[in-house]
């Protein structure tokens, strides 16, 4: 077996071993990141405020090694506790759902000229043919 096989013999084994085996895999997973990416950005909005996550737990009434869980995803955060930690930063949060595969679209998807013999409405009311 060749240096180059013995590599991808060994890529393919790892990426299989970390691939998500069933559907509760899939999902457990998926809430991992989730999760993540809201702890992301409420590090960044912490950032922004100058708040350590000292102070955080103490407004949340919880312990420092708390916040430490939720920051490394020993513990997901639950909705309560994101709720809080929203209202303690004063921050908003916004969620949108999108379809995995949503086509994209492109100034190439559109025509570059109107189309012939439209009636555009202006104070004459004429017929514009391009």
């Amino acid at each position: 077996m060749t240096p180059q096989e013995k590599k991808d013999l060994l890529r393919k084994l790892v990426t299989d071993k970390l691939r998500p085996q069933n559907e509760t895999e899939k999902i457990e997973f998926a809430a991992s990141q989730i999760h993540h990416l809201l702890i992301q950005r409420i590090i960044e909005r912490m950032e922004a405020v100058k708040m350590t996550q000292s102070d955080l737990a103490k407004r949340m009434n919880v312990s420092k090694g708390f916040i430490s869980q939720l920051w490394t995803g020993d513990k997901l955060i639950n909705l309560k506790q994101l709720a809080q930690i929203i209202q303690i930063l004063d921050s908003h949060i916004s969620v949108e759902i999108e379809l995995k595969n949503k086509p994209k679209l492109s100034f190439r998807s559109f025509p570059l000229s109107p189309p012939k013999n439209v009636n555009y409405a202006d104070n004459n009311s004429k017929n514009i043919a391009a």
